[in-house]
């Protein structure tokens, strides 16, 4: 998203997931075992459903038909298609001939969280809480590359974003991909964290975390975090630029 562009339909995404309407639809794909918990992120045209199946060779599949839920979609009207959805999944986890660890990672993170009141689990610091996965950074540099930030979460001691960039093995540029991430963060600071801000509260009201509800994020300080995890499935983090000053 660029700086005051789309900042509205995001916005306005965020308010349908805190409506009765989507509270039904949460608990439609949720009671469904098959798709395995699902992730719901707010887009600037509507709502995606995405799989966090612990059994996807490679998980995050969008749950289509139409993983796209428009703002004021009912339960009711997605109950008929849950059935071609399952078939979907079905499919396209067969077809998945080359299993991604790093999906997989994510996918399991993301499932704790939403177990979890958005914790994340140890080793990551116990004041992070999850906000969002997969943030697309649109760069006002031109670059025609997507570049997208694996996790957004929020300290609640220091009231700050922290990104998460997440690998699968030791990595020697996680840690200037997650700062320069951070970097575009904290110059977008004016459109970005008004919008964390109001994910924030929507998430804390989904997931029962009521102690990010009321945060005031530093607008100054956006942290950056690399996970990794390794081949047993033991997970190390590691702070980068805990305490950059946002540039002016």
């Amino acid at each position: 998203m660029r700086a005051g562009d789309g900042r509205g339909s995001h916005l306005e995404s965020v308010a349908y997931m805190l409506t009765p309407e989507f509270a039904e639809v949460r608990e439609l794909f949720e009671a469904e075992p098959e798709i395995g918990g699902a992730y719901f992120r707010p887009l600037e045209p509507g709502v995606r459903v995405v799989d966090l199946h612990p059994d996807s060779p490679k998980p995050r599949i969008p749950v289509e038909p139409g993983s796209l839920i428009k703002r004021g979609t009912t339960a009711e009207q997605l109950a008929p298609t849950m059935g071609e959805r399952v078939q979907h999944l079905r499919k396209t986890r067969k077809e998945q001939a080359k299993p991604s660890r790093e999906h997989r990672f994510e996918a399991r993170l993301i499932r704790h969280a939403q177990a979890s009141a958005l914790r994340l689990p140890k080793p990551f610091p116990p004041a992070l809480r999850l906000l969002y996965s997969q943030w697309r950074l649109d760069r006002p540099d031109g670059k025609k590359r997507q570049e997208f930030a694996d996790l957004v979460a929020v300290d609640i001691e220091r009231e700050r974003l922290v990104v998460v960039e997440l690998r699968v093995g030791p990595s020697q540029s996680a840690a200037a991909q997650v700062s320069a991430y951070a970097d575009h963060f904290r110059e977008q600071a004016g459109t970005l964290l008004p919008l964390f801000g109001r994910v924030a509260t929507m998430m804390g009201e989904l997931y029962g975390c009521y102690d990010v509800l009321r945060l005031r994020l530093d607008r100054e300080r956006v942290d950056g975090l690399v996970a990794c995890e390794s081949s047993d499935g033991e997970i190390t983090t590691a702070e980068v630029g805990a305490d950059a000053a946002m540039a002016s």
